[in-house]
């Protein structure tokens, strides 16, 4: 992929706020001065292609949201509904949780797409 300023920009946006998702609408406001609104799209599309972003839709906002993926990117992911912190999970409990719908319910689910949604301990 080649390098530009606006792409190094968007991407280290993510870097820096990991925990958080973003609408593409998010990106546009946020770059608006800064990076064309066809860029932001051009460039989303192909972190995912890369995999280097996650997309997920958010049922409680009705719209697709970006979250930068690292070493984390086949977990299980909770979302906070208030605060929109994201937390990657990878635990034993959590790999049991999976294991067990699996073998109990003959459902495997995709751990990339799953996000679960409620409220984080800070905004509890």
């Amino acid at each position: 992929m080649y390098n530009t300023k606006s792409k190094e920009m968007l991407y280290n946006f993510f870097i820096i706020n990991k925990e958080k998702s973003y609408s593409a609408n998010d990106l546009v406001n946020e770059f608006s001065s800064e990076i064309d609104k066809s860029t932001i799209y051009r460039q989303l599309i192909k972190f995912e292609n890369k995999n280097m972003l996650r997309k997920t839709f958010n049922t409680n906002k009705n719209i697709y949201e970006y979250q930068y993926v690292n070493d984390s990117k086949d977990n299980l992911y909770l979302s906070c509904n208030k605060c929109g912190k994201t937390i990657s999970t990878n635990c034993e409990t959590t790999n049991s949780f999976i294991a067990h719908i699996f073998k109990s319910h003959g459902f495997n689910i995709d751990k990339n797409l799953s996000t679960i949604y409620g409220l984080c301990k800070e905004c509890e």
